[in-house]
């Protein structure tokens, strides 16, 4: 549901990255390992603008983790990347 996404955010991913991040709505569609079938689903990208280090891709896969546990995914995607930005 809306709030139960709401409230991840606020308390899962908002105190590892206080300084912000955007959140994406898409469509999506990955292979079920357990019976072969490609499913079809909503999907969500949160995009965060960090350094690339150890306590970062710790904080992301601590999320990973979480978001799996609560919500009952079997496939939590994490893509890393290099970039340039500024704010």
């Amino acid at each position: 549901s809306d709030a139960a996404w709401q409230t991840f955010l606020a308390e899962r991913v908002t105190p590892r990255f206080p300084a912000g991040f955007t959140v994406l709505d898409g469509h999506g569609q990955w292979l079920q390992r357990s019976t072969g079938r490609i499913i079809r689903e909503p999907s969500t990208v949160i995009e965060i603008a960090a350094p690339r280090d150890a306590e970062v891709i710790w904080k992301l896969e601590q999320i990973r983790a979480d978001y799996r546990q609560l919500f009952n995914k079997e496939s939590v995607g994490l893509v890393v990347s290099e970039s340039c930005s500024s704010f």
